[in-house]
């Protein structure tokens, strides 16, 4: 396993995941109060990953916000792509991972489809040797209303008896988070002290040196990114064979608009697919190797120093004086 330097070894990052709306920054903002922002929709309020130290007891830990999966603003490989810069980075530093928290908004009746597949890329982004150190956790049970308890039970049981039951069966844990700082802690407490876990996507893209697209997680998105391409290209032939046979300016003006958005949607699916093909274990490491570690006196400064050379888009939030970067 790559290890810069010993000393981060004394620390822990928890990751928190989980699809846009189950609550994710609420969680951490209860931890640490006015550390993250709080979206009030189910639209996203985690563009990039929010790196923040709080302290469960007597320890010290950085629990890490990271994008929804199935999010209103990026796609999900633009997710899957930042979620593996920052995992490859915490891998070559060295410092310890205690686990990942899961949250499931109880609220959401529609177990299938997107929320189904978003399983299945954590499940592939985990692996199965992590599953003991994850934590699946429940979450808006404060906007159930008393008259709808049975059906949020429901759905609980639903979750650890038929979607979650064969992680379970591995180990992981399921508890609700209650909504208050005591729930929050007691889920990260879970973590706490573990063995330290290496996720199968960092063995993927550090150990084996995978691309993206070729990694468990990224399974069905380079299936669905080529579909996708392709549609896109059919609409837009179809929609050109339709103004050779002449149409008045009206529909003129919408067919042209909707030629514009579909090549638009293709330059996102391209840049999706050039994120694909990154090898971000090997691409982190070499620029690593030039870095000098000797600066990096604990995690805090470690992390800068990684997220600095690197250029990526994490923000450290509320760490040491000075704070963020």
């Amino acid at each position: 396993m790559p290890n810069q330097m010993s000393s981060i070894n004394e620390q822990g990052m928890v990751l928190v995941m989980g699809i846009t709306g189950s609550g994710k920054s609420y969680f951490v903002n209860t931890l640490k109060q006015g550390s993250v922002g709080i979206g009030h929709t189910m639209d996203s309020c985690t563009s990039e990953p929010q790196i923040v130290e709080t302290r469960i007891g007597e320890t010290e830990v950085a629990v890490v916000d990271l994008p929804g999966f199935d999010d209103t603003h990026k796609s999900d490989v633009q997710v899957l792509s930042l979620i593996s810069e920052l995992v490859t980075t915490q891998y070559h530093i060295g410092m310890k991972l205690w686990g990942v928290v899961f949250l499931h908004p109880i609220t959401d009746i529609r177990f299938q489809g997107s929320t189904g597949k978003v399983l299945s890329m954590f499940r592939g982004l985990v692996g199965e040797d992590a599953l003991q150190n994850v934590v699946l956790a429940t979450t808006h049970w404060g906007n159930v209303k008393d008259e709808d308890i049975p059906l949020a039970i429901g759905r609980e049981h639903e979750l650890r008896d038929k979607y979650w039951r064969d992680m379970l069966d591995k180990n992981a844990m399921m508890t609700r988070f209650e909504g208050s700082k005591a729930s929050a802690e007691g889920i990260i407490a879970q973590l706490i002290g573990r063995n330290h876990v290496v996720l199968q996507l960092q063995k993927e893209l550090v150990d084996e040196q995978m691309r993206l697209g070729k990694t468990a997680a990224a399974t069905h998105l380079k299936v669905k990114v080529t579909r996708s391409t392709k549609e896109c290209k059919d609409t837009i032939r179809q929609l050109k064979e339709e103004l050779k046979g002449g149409v008045n300016n009206t529909k003129r003006l919408r067919i042209e608009r909707s030629i514009a958005e579909a090549e638009a949607q293709i330059l996102l699916l391209d840049s999706d697919e050039a994120k694909l093909e990154k090898r971000v274990g090997i691409d982190t490491a070499g620029a690593l190797k030039k870095v000098d570690w000797k600066l990096a006196v604990d995690w805090q400064k470690a992390l800068q120093i990684a997220i600095s050379t690197l250029s990526l888009t994490f923000n450290i939030v509320n760490l040491i004086l000075g704070g963020a970067l």
